[in-house]
C-alpha cells in the first residue's frame, strides 16, 4: 500500500508533467506540499485523502478534471489498457440512458432537458435525437447541465450541432502538454438527424 507521501508525490509529478497550464501547477504543487508538511493529510484513509487533495488543487485551480479518486484495485495508467476503460465508459452509459435523466415540459411550453452525461456522438445518437425531437415542439429549451459530468467530445459536438445551422462550427482544440500536439479543429459539430417541429397528431 503506497503512502500518503507517495501517492500526493505521484498525483503532483503527473500534474506538473502533463497539466496543460504550467504555472498553475507549479500553484497546485506549493499549496498540496505546504499542507503535508503542516500535517493535515495525517491520519486520513486513503479514500479520505484523494477527497481531501482534490479539494485543495481545486482551490488553487477550479478544473473539475484535476481530481484524485480512489479505488480498491489497482488499474494501468498504460494506452493499450485504454480499450477497457471505454468498454466501461460505454457499458456507464447504457446504464445511464446516455447521459439524459429526464426530458420535461413545463409551464408555457418550455422544454427542460436534464442532462447527467454527454455520451459519444456514436452510441448516443438516437437518444440525443429523441431528446431533442422532443424539445423541439416546445416554446423554448433549458438543458439543465448543473449535474453533469462531461463525457465525450464527440457528443458534446453532437449536441451543440442542434443549436448552430452550420455544421462546421469550430467549438474547441485539446492540447497535449507532453507531446506538444494539437487535435487542431478536430471536433465541430457534426450532422444531426432531421427533426420535426411539427403538432403529434398520435
Amino acid at each position: 500500500m503506497p503512502t500518503h507521501e507517495e501517492i500526493i508525490e505521484r498525483a503532483l509529478e503527473r500534474i506538473g508533467a502533463g497539466y496543460v497550464f504550467p504555472e498553475k501547477a507549479v500553484d497546485i504543487d506549493a499549496a498540496v506540499r505546504r499542507r503535508l508538511a503542516a500535517g493535515e493529510y495525517d491520519g486520513l484513509d486513503e479514500r479520505a485523502l484523494c477527497e481531501t487533495v482534490t479539494t485543495h488543487i481545486q482551490g488553487v485551480c477550479p478544473d473539475k478534471h484535476l481530481r484524485l479518486l480512489w479505488v480498491e484495485e489497482p488499474q494501468s495508467l498504460e494506452p493499450e489498457d485504454q480499450d477497457a476503460g471505454r468498454a466501461a465508459f460505454l457499458a456507464l452509459l447504457e446504464a445511464e440512458n446516455h447521459g439524459v435523466r429526464r426530458v420535461e415540459r413545463l409551464e408555457d411550453g418550455v422544454t427542460l432537458v436534464d442532462l447527467r452525461l454527454i455520451s459519444t456522438a456514436e452510441e448516443g445518437a438516437a437518444v440525443i435525437g429523441a431528446a431533442m425531437q422532443l424539445a423541439a415542439r416546445g416554446s423554448a429549451l433549458v438543458l439543465d447541465l448543473r449535474a453533469c459530468r462531461g463525457g465525450s467530445p464527440e457528443g458534446a459536438a453532437m449536441w451543440c450541432s442542434y443549436f448552430f445551422p452550420d455544421d462546421q462550427v469550430h467549438l474547441n482544440d485539446i492540447y497535449e502538454r507532453r507531446t506538444g500536439t494539437a487535435s487542431t479543429g478536430r471536433w465541430r459539430t457534426c450532422p444531426r438527424p432531421a427533426i420535426s417541429t411539427a403538432p403529434c397528431t398520435c
